[in-house]
């Protein structure tokens, strides 16, 4: 009998592009993070994330996303952010109404936007967002 290994078979989708990336999906209030985007960042389930308005001299404030704090209520330390869920070392996903807003989320498009290199400021790391396209949610059972 002849044995000959052709390839694996695996349930592990790899990702659909290398780059870094946020983007809302069309139920409202969810964003999601792909893979390269929590490498990047090095985030993973339970870790809070929260975007910020930020005025960098141009007409109009940019957002930056950055990593948040659970908060602690016994300590009088204020939660910033959502928690992330999801499989770490995947993409992972929060939900949070005002960002969605605020990245110009719909229940029709979803919308991508690249992540651009940390700029550290009073000790956190901020991370510039850029729109980069928006995609048209397929209707169910079309591909």
């Amino acid at each position: 009998m002849s044995f000959k290994v052709l390839g694996t078979l695996t349930n592990v989708r790899s990702p659909k592009t290398e780059n870094p990336e946020l983007n809302t999906t069309p139920t409202k209030g969810n964003i999601k993070l792909n893979s390269p985007a929590t490498a990047k960042l090095r985030l993973s389930k339970g870790d809070y994330v929260a975007l910020a308005p930020v005025d960098t001299g141009k007409d109009k404030p940019e957002l930056f996303l950055f990593k948040g704090i659970e908060g602690d209520k016994a300590k009088n330390i204020s939660q910033i952010g959502a928690v992330l869920a999801g499989k770490s070392g995947g993409s992972l996903q929060f939900s949070s109404e005002n960002a969605y807003r605020e990245l110009g989320g719909n229940k029709n498009n979803k919308k991508v936007f690249s992540i651009g290199e940390a700029q550290e400021h009073e000790g956190v790391s901020y991370f510039k967002l850029t729109f980069e396209r928006e995609e048209t949610k397929l209707e169910k059972g079309k591909k």
